[in-house]
């Protein structure tokens, strides 16, 4: 019989579904999510029914089973993830797995706007989309995330969870960005593509800075300063936008009252509470103190 076990960490939900060998499942994935779907122990076909207006089939790199060994997919679109590999999906709305020899897996959904910046996500259409070249971080996020969903989730903290969907959502974008640069030529404009990424990834790092930002992309740093000046924006001031933006998510949210503003500010790579006060300033918001208080009292 096949088994089935789910976990939420904040905006991130994890699947982990165990199927018997010839067996199928009917995955109800939302809209509104990015969803990386991970096969460990055997191969999976991922089928969708037919959409209005039809879907396009990407078809999977190896081998591939014998007719027999699946079920009928006439008229529907197909694709194989073997044991070790990936796939992203988004926008479905009827999806079924289906394995010969049985395997487990692994479905991890974040928000669709965490990636929805990131230059190429938009190739990512109706049907699965396979992860080339197994990114080195896939096997380790799925372990990760499966461990996490087994464990005793009611008696995690606050803390706890917040730290989780943190990761997850790190790798995922850390996922969804080498997926995008695969065979890509670089260009000025994708140089600036690429810099929003690094920024996106990696702005809770508190040693980024513009020179690694830019070095990350293969430009100088002036180069890249008049990229970002061709867009009336700064590398400096993008990072810190970026910063401040999710120190303000986390402030408004009461999920994590238990992070004092010290703490905030280091999450999103600052020293402390005065410098991330002084990068409120700067962006226009009240102190950090005042939005978290306004928060609380309108709800």
């Amino acid at each position: 019989m096949n088994a089935h076990v789910r976990a939420d960490f904040g905006s991130v939900s994890v699947s982990i579904h165990r199927l018997d060998a010839a067996t199928g499942l009917d995955l109800d994935l939302g809209t509104d999510a990015l969803h990386l779907l991970v096969a460990r122990g055997g191969d999976l076909r991922i089928v969708l029914r037919p959409h209005e207006g039809g879907t396009v089939s990407r078809s999977a790199t190896g081998p591939q089973p014998a007719a027999d060994e699946w079920p009928a997919t006439a008229g529907r679109t197909a694709s194989q993830v073997c044991d070790g590999e990936g796939a992203l999906l988004h926008s479905l709305a009827d999806c079924e797995l289906f394995t010969a020899e049985g395997c487990e897996s692994v479905v991890i959904s974040v928000p669709l706007e965490l990636a929805a910046e990131l230059e190429g996500f938009s190739d990512v259409g109706t049907a699965p989309l396979l992860l080339a070249g197994t990114p080195m971080l896939l096997m380790p996020m799925a372990a990760f995330a499966s461990q996490a969903a087994r464990g005793d989730g009611a008696s995690a903290s606050a803390l706890s969870v917040y730290y989780v969907e943190k990761l997850i959502q790190e790798m995922m974008l850390g996922i969804v960005a080498h997926t995008a640069r695969i065979s890509r030529v670089l260009t000025p404009r994708d140089a600036y593509s690429d810099a929003l990424d690094v920024i996106a990834a990696q702005y809770a790092d508190p040693t980024l800075s513009s020179d690694r930002i830019a070095a990350t992309v293969n430009m100088s740093r002036r180069q890249l300063e008049r990229l970002f000046a061709r867009r009336g924006a700064s590398i400096r001031g993008t990072l810190r936008s970026v910063r401040v933006q999710q120190a303000a998510e986390l402030l408004q949210d009461e999920t994590y009252d238990a992070l004092s503003t010290a703490r905030i500010a280091q999450h999103v790579g600052y020293g402390g509470a005065s410098s991330l006060a002084r990068a409120f300033a700067q962006e226009g918001y009240d102190s950090p103190s005042a939005l978290r208080s306004g928060a609380r009292a309108a709800s």
